[in-house]
């Protein structure tokens, strides 16, 4: 984590911007989180009058970064008069439980959310305390007076902005303000964005010319805006020269910008020499055989496309107005020219099959150079399809990310032979795969360790700072330690709902492995966590965020056959 300040302010008021990062449960694995949603309100503040007020500051996260605590005792060293937080599916909860605590010993601190998450008709947002203002939308262009009215207690009136009043957050009235884009954007050359690495986002585009009813970017901006190709060519420059190799392109559909062909030949231009790779999203009916080449020429390593359903019914029940037999031959094209279409297919749609899902599957499968994901439906705050869901007989999950669990065409059970399918044709693991569950050395393990030995007493707080940690627990006797290996599982769990944990039985000799199948159902029967909500589920265990990993130790010997079947145990009870 690094925090990142500007100049001082003439009045003294400090401005905190928080993004907490995508949990992320692949040791290896880099996640970004690049602030963009900070960086452009704060372009906008400084653009108005009261932007000499504030002093502002970015707490920068990864996913390597601090568990809550560590997260707390940032925010409290940075003493802020007002904090401003980013929410997504996979922040909200946690984010939402460090400000309340830190609500609870600095009462007088303000605090505004916005993001994707912030929704009238919210699960429980609105019932959060510790929130003051909620921003639905694009946020630039109210941002300024919401922290004005936070000092002087006038209320924005707007249909956007919820106000804490009564004990609970109340909309306004009146329609929301849509920021002029070019206005929107930081310049090309912000310090909050530049220094998050070798990727680097990038936004085009505004709004989204389809209408689908699982998605909100329709809603939020009915007319859409564009950055022109040249600035958008200088933008990029700019990132290639401070070490950006890959610029993703954050706009719901690339090919929706008028001058698409134009920016495809500046991007070209400024990337003559191919140093950076370039990743976007677009509408691969409305693609040509010119635009795939041109999209080969400037960069362009993969696309995503989504594809949903090649059943032209289910389509029309999203109100997704798109061919797919125009969206394969987009995605051929690409792979044609060797740009690597990565094909989305959903399922759990209304009036979506099994059978439909397979085929989907198996077509995508087919296109040449293809990358296909299963994504499951998502019933998400502020979305048609959330509004309908019990009308369309949609049964889903209260918390993020909400994921639909049957419908009138799907039970639960064809959920998971769906996922099952689709990694039998693609030959793409689950989430993050450990890769090896019983060695004497473990590659998955994450890097912050303590070893903790059987039977000592088990603290109320347990070592650690990082969201991601392992813990080695060490003795001659485990199974029959067994409560006690309990007893650290809840205590690290219910403790620290939102760290991601690995739990190491690390024996001295060969312990009965119930033991394993024991601390499986331990972590089973705990609050799930958000990664573990994004894919069905089948048995005890199957969780990523929370697992059990055997470490062998070096000066003593375990038989082959022991080791196979602790081995197929926990490959079987985890992903």
């Amino acid at each position: 984590m690094s925090r990142v300040k500007t100049r001082a302010p003439r009045h003294g008021s400090k401005l905190l911007f928080l993004q907490l990062p995508l949990p992320d449960s692949d040791p290896s694995g880099v996640a970004e989180n690049a602030p963009l949603a900070a960086a452009s309100l704060r372009r906008a503040l400084h653009g108005s009058p009261d932007g000499g007020q504030f002093d502002c500051a970015l707490l920068r996260m990864d996913a390597d970064g601090p568990n809550d605590a560590g997260v707390l005792d940032a925010i409290e060293d940075e003493r802020p008069d007002i904090i401003a937080a980013t929410l997504y599916a996979w922040n909200i909860e946690r984010t939402l439980r460090i400000l309340g605590q830190f609500r609870k010993s600095h009462p007088r601190v303000r605090i505004v959310v916005g993001g994707p998450e912030v929704a009238p008709g919210h699960p429980f947002l609105m019932r959060a305390r510790c929130v003051d203002v909620a921003v639905s939308g694009e946020g630039e262009a109210v941002f300024p007076s919401v922290l004005r009215g936070l000092q002087n207690g006038r209320a924005v009136s707007s249909d956007a902005v919820a106000w804490r009043a009564g004990g609970r957050l109340k909309w306004g009235r009146g329609p929301a303000v849509v920021p002029e884009l070019a206005s929107c954007l930081p310049p090309p050359d912000d310090d909050w964005l530049n220094a998050s690495g070798r990727t680097a986002c990038v936004e085009t585009t505004r709004g989204c010319p389809l209408d689908c009813v699982f998605c909100c970017y329709s809603m939020r901006r009915r007319r859409l805006a564009f950055v022109p190709a040249a600035a958008v060519a200088e933008r990029v420059a700019l990132l290639a020269g401070s070490g950006a190799r890959e610029v993703r392109f954050v706009d719901p559909s690339l090919n929706a910008h008028p001058q698409f062909e134009l920016l495809l030949a500046e991007l070209a231009r400024v990337n003559r020499a191919g140093s950076v790779e370039f990743l976007a999203e677009l509408l691969a009916d409305r693609l040509t055989a010119r635009q795939a080449g041109l999209l080969a020429a400037a960069g362009f390593g993969e696309i995503e496309i989504g594809l949903q359903s090649v059943s032209p019914e289910v389509l029309r029940a999203v109100n997704r107005r798109s061919d797919p037999a125009l969206v394969l031959r987009g995605a051929r094209l690409l792979g044609d020219v060797g740009v690597r279409p990565v094909i989305d297919v959903m399922c759990g749609l209304p009036g979506q099959t099994l059978e439909d899902v397979k085929r989907s599957v198996e077509t995508a499968a087919g296109v040449r150079n293809a990358r296909v994901q299963l994504l499951h439906a998502l019933l998400l705050p502020g979305t048609v399809l959330g509004s309908r869901r019990r009308e369309l007989g949609l049964e889903a999950q209260a918390l993020p990310p909400y994921r639909v669990i049957s419908t009138p065409h799907m039970s639960a059970e064809d959920m998971i032979e769906a996922d099952r399918f689709a990694a039998g044709v693609t030959g793409l693991e689950l989430d993050a795969p450990a890769g090896r569950y019983v060695g004497r050395s473990l590659p998955s393990l994450f890097a912050e360790q303590h070893v903790l030995a059987a039977g000592s007493a088990v603290a109320p707080l347990l070592p650690g700072t990082s969201a991601r940690r392992a813990l080695i627990l060490d003795g001659d006797d485990l199974f029959g330690h067994r409560e006690w290996v309990a007893c650290v599982i809840r205590r690290a769990i219910r403790t620290e709902p939102h760290t991601l944990w690995q739990f190491v039985l690390s024996p001295w000799k060969e312990e009965p492995l119930d033991l394993a199948d024991f601390a499986a159902g331990v972590i089973a029967a705990e609050r799930d966590h958000f990664l573990d909500r994004l894919k069905p589920r089948e048995g005890t265990g199957h969780t990523v965020s929370r697992r059990v990993f055997i470490l062998l130790k070096k000066q003593r010997r375990y038989s082959v056959s022991w080791q196979t079947a602790a081995e197929e145990l926990l490959s079987r009870l985890f992903y």
